[in-house]
């Protein structure tokens, strides 16, 4: 894509109206500062930089939700019943559409684009912090979980080799380590769009993981299955317990900023759009993988499929783990991507205050200043992405620091139930449901904006709701870990 040229002049001249209208003291209204931000991506001349189309955004999108939910809603699905969990898989799209829409309705009225800065409008500089940690927890726990499984599936596998059987080679640890080497570039990259083939290879995985696991359901028969004891509604303690699995499993909010910026046509339709068609393809995955897990394995499923399919012979089971850890390997960079960010937000906002204090140019002034020598000092760039013009080094120091905690954590864990399912209740909740009906509760507030009173307390309701939802799935996860 062609850039624009925008004259020093015409830079000049933003600038001082930013300089001027922002006060770096804070003194000035919120209304003002967002006014300011709102003229700044107000510019829609042209978008510079590499961006997608709507179905590359969606296999980002796709690539940020499916992972470990493909090996625990199977059982989830049991402990819930088949038909309650149809009417979750249905309300999650529902509430996650409309999770969507209320940030687009946030960026429009506060002219904010990332999670920090609508944090931060909304709630003033520790927001920053609070929001962002939040999202380090979630993101950077979550491939915590997704390499204990990659260790599970390569101890699996090299355990049919007799030759380095019960040694540190067929070890989890030892395959842990091999996956981190492969993904290590990946797990440093600057810009998620640059990821996007990565999301292509994980949906021909998971296309190819249900082909293999209808196999298996040929091949094995479904005697242990009995329809009428899974698909009735069990509710229990247990079965509220098991909800976090199914709220992180479509829980992408907080890299959806990053994947909009990306697109190529940012309107609120292609944005809807995009997340719309990885909600489809992602509850398709889940209730066909579900489904088929029960006909093999009925009653007898584990809370992890591949424990269930580990255990079987023949070469079926071999390629559902290839499969998988080809899954596995595709998402763990994608989400990453959305924890890192996090992090070094956080970090840019203790070193330069680049979200709270700096002014903001136009994401064509942004992409020009960055790739030409009229780049001044210390300059941000816009959409929530100051962080990419920090010190590479410390870029660099952080990314991979993170990365070999991430690693070190999922060799020396063998159980984070109670952890997962602690970050599952506050992760899930905050992002569904708390997190985008506060931004868009107070930027119409903030900017007394002109909106339906029927719309605004539908916001307000579905905030009380994420309360309701979190409280409940924390008492669920740590009543039920007690009790067991």
């Amino acid at each position: 894509m062609s850039h624009k040229n925008i004259s020093e002049s015409g830079l000049d001249e933003k600038r001082g109206l930013l300089e001027t209208n922002i006060d770096i003291n804070g003194s000035k209204e919120k209304s003002e500062k967002a006014s300011i931000a709102k003229k700044s991506f107000g510019h829609k001349d042209n978008e510079l930089g590499s961006k997608v189309g709507v179905f590359s955004a969606m296999l980002t999108i796709v690539g940020t939700i499916i992972g470990g939910g493909i090996v625990g809603i199977p059982f989830a699905t049991l402990q819930t019943g088949i038909w309650l969990v149809l009417v979750v898989h249905t309300l999650n799209f529902i509430w996650g559409i409309y999770s969507v829409h209320l940030l687009l309705e946030a960026k429009d009225i506060s002219g904010l684009s990332s999670f920090s800065e609508l944090g931060y409008y909304c709630f003033g500089r520790a927001s920053i912090f609070i929001i962002n940690s939040l999202i380090v927890l979630a993101q950077g726990g979550m491939p915590i979980v997704y390499f204990m499984i990659v260790g599970d599936i390569g101890n699996g596998l090299l355990e049919h080799f007799e030759s380095i059987k019960g040694k540190f080679w067929s070890s989890r640890q030892f395959s842990i380590l091999v996956v981190a080497v492969l993904l290590f570039y990946f797990a440093v990259k600057k810009e998620i769009q640059e990821l996007k083939g990565a999301g292509f290879v994980l949906l021909c995985g998971v296309v190819l993981f249900i082909i293999a696991m209808v196999v298996l359901v040929i091949k094995e028969g479904t005697d242990k299955f009995e329809f009428g004891e899974v698909s009735k509604p069990k509710f229990s303690i247990s079965m509220l317990a098991n909800i976090p699995t199914l709220f992180v499993s479509y829980a992408f909010q907080s890299a959806f900023f990053p994947v909009f910026s990306s697109l190529e046509t940012k309107t609120k339709a292609n944005g809807i759009k995009a997340t719309a068609m990885s909600f489809t393809f992602c509850a398709v995955v889940y209730i066909v993988v579900s489904i088929v897990a029960l006909l093999v394995y009925g009653n007898d499923l584990s809370a992890n499929v591949l424990e269930n399919v580990s255990h079987m012979d023949g070469w079926i089971p071999i390629v559902v783990d290839i499969v998988f850890l080809i899954i596995i390997m595709m998402h763990i960079p994608i989400v990453l991507f959305v924890g890192k960010e996090a992090l070094l937000i956080i970090i840019d906002e203790i070193m330069r205050k680049s979200y709270s204090v700096k002014p903001r140019v136009t994401v064509d002034d942004a992409y020009n200043l960055r790739d030409s020598v009229m780049r001044p000092e210390g300059a941000g760039d816009s959409e929530g992405k100051a962080y990419l013009s920090m010190n590479p080094i410390l870029f660099y120091s952080v990314s991979v620091i993170l990365y070999c905690l991430i690693v070190t954590a999922a060799c020396l864990l063998s159980d984070i139930t109670l952890v997962f399912g602690i970050i599952g209740s506050i992760a899930g909740s905050y992002l569904i449901f708390i997190g985008p009906s506060q931004f868009y509760i107070i930027s119409v507030r903030n900017e007394k904006a002109n909106v339906s009173p029927l719309q605004y307390y539908i916001a307000h309701i579905y905030h009380i709701f994420g309360l309701i939802v979190m409280i409940a799935c924390l008492f669920a996860t740590i009543y039920t870990t007690v009790k067991d």
